[in-house]
């Protein structure tokens, strides 16, 4: 990462190293390079941190900008505080008035809750978070942090080659004699969650098999948590079997010459995975942390991740004794591999010289709603057959047909599977019936898990309950054509028996910080999306029992996607007594401040006192002792005001006309 950011960068770099050791300083590029070693800044005694610290303000008072290489480290998986640090540092610095910026990391997806808020403040502060692969981008985007920018690794933006060692020149002669690598690096990652040496026996007997010559790599140098003593453990678990093995640790460019002779690599580091994509190799990395995943789907490639699980020595062996697989990664490397570089370029917007036009592939935008968009409807049910007669009946009587419909339940139902399979019969619409025993639960893995199997370009929601007018999604979809937006807003009716009651309706140009603590209309029924923007935000929040559209809402817009509102009331959200979540129940006091936590670097005061007024008049109603009823009130009321009355009070009445509706 050091040497590419070098590579790319035009002007003087002053790199700051924890200890004299920690790398050497590339010395490439158009600038003066040098080290500047601050020990002591990970330190928690304030006699050594408060000189440090100190030193490193002096360091950045010169400077123009400050580049974090963000890489595994910034969601605290390896370590939380060396994670607080940097994110506390890049926004210190941009509040500094120093431009800082995160290169090229990813998200594991599970951070300790201290570094998503520290993340979270960091873009709010302005610190621009540049995101290696688009599954870790969908994790941040599903913890609201945001706005994020879809990059790659930095590494994929290293050219440098070093031929000049021993080992290359012994791997040019066998490849020169029409010999096949394999280059194979064994790491101290892996060590901790498998029997390394025995799954690898199994690897490195599949690659004779197929006629590869392994030459056996340290990747990486930490002491005891490096790479060469899990290489040796290999050789002496299977004498003879490896033909070549690099005992020194070899520089970047040294390795990226190695890999211009490679034919396939199997790794436990990442870094070492991407330097052989970047040259177009196909690479096997086995993962440790879920992060190589994202690698894959950047390529398009899933067969490039390996699980660190026992028997990954038989899924490497299989996938190597594949030729066609591997021509087939090949290809796809191949066709992937300039956007790819582009994205990785994007980590060096303002630092690097623009490149000659054509030298690298421009990154396409993703597609807006069209007018010849395919539409998915996605219809989640929890044991309720009785309503989906009449919402997808709705849905079969649109003016425009959707491609496909998918019913999604949370449990194993076998009379709403009845249910659909009946309608199905009746319909040119393929309507199907999905249940996934691995998900979580509730109306927001249902969404997500039709969303995950969707054939569409675009998502349309609709709970089990409620229903559309006939055209809903032809307007829906005309809308979001005409404003080239990523989803579109239809206002709707709120319905019970016979009486409708207009709903709030979204108004135009709503920023994230509008919505973060209020659902300014919409629901889980009236919201058209593409499917590319859904996934970019990470769908639905599983992990959250209310509010779940105000927050797919919000990071959709944190995220920096656009939405147009429809002002025609063409969605109907019914309204009864059948386990819905608007009513008092402890479960959604408790919901609530799940919410006030994962959003609490977003909320403003006014956002975190309408939070705990509601969560205070659940409690109030809830409450069965008459001093703790009071006691709720009193703090209701404290974060009541004239203003929030009168917000509320056409709402209040609409709800008063509903709940008065048939009595």
């Amino acid at each position: 990462m050091a040497d590419a950011f070098c590579e790319q960068v035009v002007g003087d770099v002053h790199m700051i190293l924890m200890k004299p050791d920690a790398v050497v300083v590339p010395q490439y590029g158009n600038g003066a390079r040098e080290g500047v070693v601050i020990a002591g800044l990970m330190s928690r005694n304030p006699l050594t941190f408060v000189p440090a610290f100190f030193r490193i303000a002096r360091v950045l008072r010169g400077a123009q900008t400050l580049s974090v290489t963000g890489a595994d480290i910034m969601d605290g998986g390896y370590n939380a505080d060396a994670s607080l640090f940097r994110w506390r540092l890049a926004v210190a610095a941009q509040r500094g008035g120093v431009e800082s910026r995160i290169l090229g990391f990813s998200w594991n997806g599970k951070a300790p809750r201290a570094v998503s808020y520290a993340a979270a403040t960091a873009a709010r502060a302005g610190v621009q978070l540049y995101v290696r692969d688009p599954l870790s981008r969908a994790r941040m985007a599903k913890a609201s942090i945001g706005p994020t920018v879809g990059a790659s690794d930095t590494v994929f933006s290293l050219h440098e080659q070093d031929p000049d060692t021993d080992v290359f020149a012994r791997l040019n002669q066998a490849r020169a004699a029409g010999g096949r690598i394999a280059l194979v690096n064994a790491s101290a990652l892996v060590s901790k969650r498998v029997d390394q040496p025995s799954e690898y026996s199994r690897v490195l007997a599949a690659l004779r098999d197929q006629g590869y010559l392994p030459v056996l790599l340290p990747h990486v140098h930490r002491g005891a948590g490096g790479d060469k003593a899990a290489v040796q453990a290999v050789v002496d678990a299977s004498p003879g079997e490896a033909w070549y093995v690099v005992q020194e640790l070899l520089r970047p460019a040294q390795i990226r010459a190695l890999l211009s002779l490679t034919d396939v690599v199997i790794t436990g580091r990442m870094h070492l995975g991407i330097m052989a994509l970047s040259l177009g190799v196909p690479a096997f990395v086995i993962s440790t942390q879920g992060k190589v995943e994202g690698l894959g789907q950047l390529f398009g490639c899933d067969e490039i991740a390996v699980s660190a699980e026992r028997g990954l020595g038989e899924v490497i062996a299989e996938r190597v004794a594949n030729s066609r697989l591997l021509e087939s990664m090949r290809s796809r490397i191949a066709d992937r591999l300039p956007t790819v570089n582009a994205l990785s370029a994007k980590n060096f917007d303002g630092l690097a010289p623009l490149r000659s036009e054509g030298e690298t592939a421009s990154v396409a935008a993703s597609d807006p709603i069209r007018d010849a968009s395919r539409v998915s409807v996605v219809i989640p049910t929890h044991q309720r057959a009785h309503f989906l007669r009449a919402s997808v009946g709705s849905v079969l009587a649109q003016t425009r047909a959707p491609l496909e419909i998918i019913v999604c339940s949370d449990v194993e139902d076998a009379a709403t599977e009845a249910m659909v399979t009946e309608l199905a019969a009746s319909t040119a619409v393929p309507l199907r019936y999905i249940y996934d025993p691995e998900t979580l639960g509730g109306a927001s893995a249902s969404r997500n898990g039709g969303a995950k199997v969707a054939q569409g370009d675009v998502l349309a929601f609709l709970d089990d309950d409620d229903s559309w007018e006939p055209e809903y999604l032809r307007v829906a979809i005309e809308a979001g054509a005409a404003a080239a937006t990523d989803m579109t807003v239809v206002a709707r009716w709120m319905v019970k028996g016979d009486v409708r009651v207009a709903a709030p309706r979204l108004e135009s140009g709503k920023t994230a910080q509008d919505v973060v603590a209020v659902s300014l209309g919409t629901t889980g029924s009236n919201m058209v999306v593409t499917r590319d923007a859904f996934l970019r935000v990470g769908g639905f929040d599983e992990a959250i029992p209310v509010k779940n559209d105000t927050d797919f809402f919000f990071r959709f817009l944190l995220a920096g996607n656009t939405y147009v509102s429809v002002p025609d009331r063409l969605a109907l959200q019914v309204k009864h007594g059948t386990g819905q979540l608007t009513g008092n129940t402890e479960r959604r006091a408790a919901g609530t401040k799940v919410y006030m936590a994962k959003h609490a670097a977003h909320l403003r005061l006014r956002d975190r006192r309408h939070l705990r007024l509601s969560y205070y008049r659940i409690k109030y109603h809830l409450a069965k002792n008459p001093l703790m009823k009071y006691a709720y009130l009193a703090l209701a009321l404290t974060n009541y005001s004239p203003k929030k009355y009168l917000e509320e009070r056409s709402v209040r009445r609409a709800w008063i006309e509903l709940e008065s509706a048939g009595k």
